[in-house]
């Protein structure tokens, strides 16, 4: 007698939406980390700036650079704070998509269980059946001799 999983259906149905859920999880990280590295970026520019800016404030410089220099640096610090949230958001998606797969997976478990409960049973119900098939078949094969010796 062949096993059949009367969920079969529903536990492939749930392993695809596992995958999907993991797709989207694994876009949701690649989007954190190129907007973080953007950030990261960006940063490390400003910093490099005001060392430079720095440097040329002690050697002297025009009043027309500091201008253009301040310009630059609300520039960039707006364009910070815009990667600030979108990073924010990101962090946001990605946490929600983790928890996506996170219940996926639970979900998926629960019927692995099942299976493997199912699967048990079915086993366990095989050797009964066996039992009592080699049963029957010991008291027949008895019942033959004890008619072909009386």
């Amino acid at each position: 007698m062949t096993y059949s999983y009367k969920f079969h259906q529903i536990l492939s149905l749930k392993e695809h939406e596992k995958e999907a859920v993991l797709v989207e999880y694994n876009k949701s990280i690649e989007n954190f980390e190129i907007v973080g590295k953007k950030l990261y970026e960006l940063l490390k520019q400003k910093e490099e700036r005001q060392a430079g800016q720095s440097e040329k404030i002690t050697r002297g410089s025009s009043i027309e650079d500091i201008q253009k220099y301040q310009r630059f640096m609300l520039k960039i610090d707006q364009d910070i704070n815009n990667l600030q949230q979108l990073v924010a958001e990101a962090r946001a998606q990605m946490q929600a998509k983790e928890k996506l797969l996170l219940e996926a997976n639970i979900e998926m478990k629960k019927y692995e269980r099942m299976k493997e409960i199912d699967y048990e049973n079915f086993v366990m119900t095989n050797k009964c059946n066996e039992n009592k098939l080699m049963n029957e078949i010991s008291v027949q094969q008895f019942l033959r001799t004890r008619v072909n010796t009386e």
